[in-house]
């Protein structure tokens, strides 16, 4: 998925894949910039070692989503030039071409974590129940995107908010109210 990103200009300068006088001439240009994130939901796993009492994170990408990535990379840049772009900084290295990226020319980043506290009832598997209570522990509730089991694929801003709002009225003793419909808006507010 292609989502624009409007930032300052600070945001814009870390995210470009130049460097030195490159780098400072297109920051100059920052009024005629555009940039577009690609959001890959992603079959990759990672993992958490201790080595030496630290921890190390460890996040290798599996071909298929390499796969999506070079697709979407691609996808980008003629979007760009199809819009009349005179350049396109593809967040490759120097010379790569979106058919050859490997996994390590990629720097992918993550804006949305979610998981690291998911829901499930089964403790075993979670560490919030459905009412978003931590396992064990009463009075102890999570309403963040931790929750979410695994990746959306899209912004999870909104299913945060309903997952909070629902912890909130439940929490309050009451239910979540469910907006009229149609019909019922037609009757409260006659044209």
């Amino acid at each position: 998925m292609f989502e624009g990103v409007s930032g300052p200009p600070s945001y814009v300068a870390m995210s470009l894949p130049l460097s030195g006088r490159r780098h400072a001439e297109a920051m100059a240009s920052y009024r005629h910039l555009a940039m577009f994130g690609l959001m890959v939901s992603d079959s990759s796993r990672g993992s958490v070692h201790a080595l030496g009492g630290r921890p190390i994170v460890r996040y290798d990408l599996v071909e298929a989503d390499v796969a999506r990535f070079r697709s979407g990379i691609a996808r980008l840049e003629e979007l760009f030039r199809a819009a009349g772009a005179r350049e396109v900084h593809l967040p490759l290295p120097r010379g790569v071409a979106p058919a050859q990226a490997r996994a390590r020319d990629l720097k992918p980043m993550a804006f949305h974590p979610l998981g690291t506290a998911r829901a499930d009832a089964r403790r075993t598997h979670g560490v919030v129940d459905a009412d978003l209570q931590l396992h064990g522990v009463r009075g102890v509730h999570v309403a963040d995107g931790s929750v979410v089991p695994s990746a959306l694929g899209v912004n999870p801003q909104l299913t945060i908010m309903a997952l909070a709002t629902r912890l909130a009225f439940g929490l309050l003793g009451g239910a979540v109210p469910v907006p009229p419909t149609s019909t019922e808006e037609e009757l409260a507010c006659p044209s």
